[in-house]
C-alpha cells in the first residue's frame, strides 16, 4: 500500500504518545463542574488509537473493557503487544471508520474517545464516526473529541497548504513520505530567505514554522501532510455531531476556567450570550483558541440537582501526581486579577496534596470550613491543579486492588523497553487509572531499583550509564529521583 497523501497515512506510524484526555475517569470532574453525572465506564472505545499507548495504559490500569480500531497495521501490532504484555483482554480491529461503524459484533459503549483524528480525515470518515457514535454510545455516555479549530489556527492554514502542496509536487521523484516532509521543510526555509511579505506580515507563522520544524517527522507527516485537513469552528462541529444526539458537556482542558482564562470584561460579555453553541464559538475568539478538547453527552442531558451534584462531588477522591504541587506564578496572578479560588482555598489544598495521600473533596471542604470555602470553589481549585497536570482522580479501592497486577505487568514491559531507547515515556498507575510521565532516564533508574534491587543513587546512576553513556550528572539526577519522585511513584502504585 502506498504512503501517498490520502485519507489515512498507513505506511508511516505515529508517535508513541500518551493523551490524558482519553482517560474516562478524567471526564468525571469536568462533567460534575457543569452539573452532569458521568456514567460507570464499563466499556470504552478509542477510534484511531495510533500506537495505542493511551489505550493500553487505560486498559491495564482500570476495570474498563476497551475496544478500538486503527487502519495502520503497525499501530494494531504495537497496541496488541502492549495489551498482551499486561494480560488484559482488549479488542482491537484494523477497520476503517466506515467499516467499523458497520460491525454488528460490538457492544454499546459508555465512553468513546478520539484524539488527533477528527481534523485529519475525509468528510465521509467523519460522517462514519458520527454514525458509529449514534449507534454505539449509550444514552448518557460520553464522547471525548479533540480537533484543530478557528480562529486560532487561521493564520497557519496557508503554511500547512504550502507544505502539503510541495510534498504532492515531489511525490514522483521522492516516494518516501518522510523524505518529502524533509524536502518541504527545506523548501520553506529557502522561501524564508527571500523575505516573503506573508511571513513579514504574520511573524507568528514564521515562529510557528521554526517550532514545528523541530518536531519528530512522524508527527509532522500525520498532522501536516494528510490530504484531508480541516480546522473547524465549534459551531460547525456541533452541527456535524447533532445527528448523534449529543449535548456539549464541557472542556476536557479542565484547568481552563473562565474565571481565570478571561478578564472580568470578557466574562461579562460571554455571560450575556444565552445560546450555548454561539457562546462557545465566541469564547474561542476571546482566547484565540487553535485546538479544542471537549466532552459531549449523548441523549437528553439532564442536569443533576444541586444536592445530588454536591453529594457526588464530595465523594470524588484526588491525589497529587507531582512531588510538590504548586500553581505557577502567572496563574496565581490571574486568580488575583480576574477572580477565582483565593489563596486561602488553593494553598491548603496544595498542602493536603503534598502528603501524597488520596483525599476526597468532601474532606477538603470539612478542613476549609473555617475559611468559608464553598464546594464549587474547592472544585475550581482542584481543576486548576489538575490543569497543571499535578492532580488526578483516584479510583475506588476495589478497582485499585484488581488492576495492580496488569498495571505492574505492563510497566515491567515498558521498563524493559527503556533499555533499547523506546519512545514510550509513561507508565500505568493503578491508583489513578492514568499514565504517569517518566522520561527514559527515570525509567532506567526505576528499572535498576525494581529489577536489580539497587537503592542508592550511585547504583542507579551506574546502571543507567550502561544505556546513556553520553549523559552527565547522572548521580545528581538519581539523587533527585530518589528524593522527590520515588515517593510519588510509590503513592501511585508505580514503584
Amino acid at each position: 500500500m502506498s504512503d501517498r497523501l490520502d485519507d489515512y497515512i498507513v505506511d508511516v506510524s505515529y508517535t508513541r504518545g500518551y493523551f490524558t484526555g482519553l482517560n474516562p475517569l478524567r471526564a468525571k470532574l469536568a462533567l460534575l463542574k457543569r452539573g452532569f453525572a458521568a456514567p460507570d465506564m464499563s466499556t470504552a472505545c478509542e477510534l484511531g488509537f495510533g500506537q495505542g499507548v493511551s489505550l493500553a495504559i487505560h486498559a491495564a490500569a482500570s476495570s474498563t473493557v476497551w475496544y478500538g480500531t486503527d487502519l495502520n497495521p503497525e499501530h494494531v501490532a504495537s497496541t496488541s503487544a502492549l495489551t498482551e504484555a499486561s494480560g488484559v483482554d482488549a479488542h482491537l480491529y484494523q477497520d476503517s471508520f466506515i467499516e467499523f461503524a458497520m460491525r454488528r459484533d460490538l457492544p454499546d459503549f459508555d465512553y468513546i474517545g478520539l484524539h488527533g483524528v477528527w481534523s485529519w480525515i475525509s468528510d465521509e470518515s467523519r460522517a462514519a464516526i458520527v454514525d458509529f457514535v449514534g449507534k454505539r454510545l449509550k444514552v448518557g455516555g460520553v464522547l471525548y473529541i479533540n480537533y484543530i479549530t478557528m480562529p486560532g489556527w487561521a493564520p497557519y492554514v496557508p503554511l500547512r497548504e504550502l507544505l502539503s502542496r510541495h510534498a504532492e509536487m515531489t511525490l514522483p521523484e521522492t516516494p518516501s513520505l518522510l523524505d518529502r516532509v524533509d524536502a518541504s521543510l527545506d523548501f520553506v526555509r529557502r522561501l524564508l530567505t527571500a523575505t516573503p511579505a506573508f511571513f513579514a506580515d504574520n511573524p507568528a507563522v514564521a515562529k510557528h514554522f521554526e517550532r514545528m520544524a523541530t518536531r519528530r517527522r512522524r508527527y509532522l507527516a500525520h498532522d501536516y501532510f494528510n490530504r484531508h485537513y480541516r480546522p473547524m469552528d465549534f459551531s460547525t462541529v456541533a452541527s456535524l455531531l447533532a445527528p448523534a444526539d449529543l449535548t456539549y458537556a464541557g472542556s476536557a482542558e479542565i484547568g481552563s476556567l473562565e474565571s481565570v482564562q478571561l478578564t472580568r470584561a470578557q466574562n461579562d460579555f460571554l455571560g450575556s450570550i444565552e445560546d450555548l453553541v454561539f457562546r462557545e464559538f465566541i469564547h474561542d475568539f476571546l482566547v484565540n483558541r487553535y485546538a479544542r478538547r471537549d466532552y459531549w453527552v449523548r441523549g437528553a442531558a439532564t442536569r443533576l440537582n444541586e444536592r445530588a451534584r454536591a453529594a457526588l462531588l464530595r465523594e470524588v477522591r484526588v491525589t497529587a501526581v507531582t512531588p510538590r504541587p504548586e500553581l505557577p506564578k502567572k496563574l496565581r496572578a490571574a486568580l488575583a486579577l480576574n477572580g477565582g479560588p483565593s489563596e486561602s482555598i488553593y494553598r491548603p489544598l496544595l498542602e493536603m496534596l503534598s502528603s501524597l495521600e488520596p483525599v476526597s473533596l468532601g474532606a477538603i471542604e470539612t478542613s476549609l470550613r473555617s475559611a468559608d470555602a464553598t464546594l464549587d470553589q474547592i472544585l475550581d481549585a482542584a481543576l486548576l491543579v489538575a490543569g497543571q497536570e499535578q492532580l488526578e482522580l483516584v479510583q475506588s479501592d476495589d478497582t485499585i486492588s484488581r488492576v495492580r497486577k496488569p498495571s505492574a505487568k505492563l510497566n515491567a514491559h515498558l521498563l524493559d523497553a527503556a533499555r533499547s531507547g523506546d519512545e514510550i515515556e509513561h507508565l500505568a498507575s493503578p491508583v489513578t487509572g492514568a499514565g504517569v510521565p517518566l522520561k527514559r532516564m527515570q525509567q532506567l533508574f526505576l528499572l535498576a531499583a525494581s529489577r536489580d534491587g539497587a537503592a542508592q543513587p550511585e547504583a542507579l546512576a551506574t546502571f543507567a550509564r550502561n544505556f546513556l553513556p553520553q549523559e552527565t550528572s547522572l548521580v545528581e539526577r538519581a539523587r533527585d529521583f530518589t528524593r522527590l519522585e520515588v515517593p510519588v511513584l510509590k503513592a501511585l502504585g508505580v514503584a
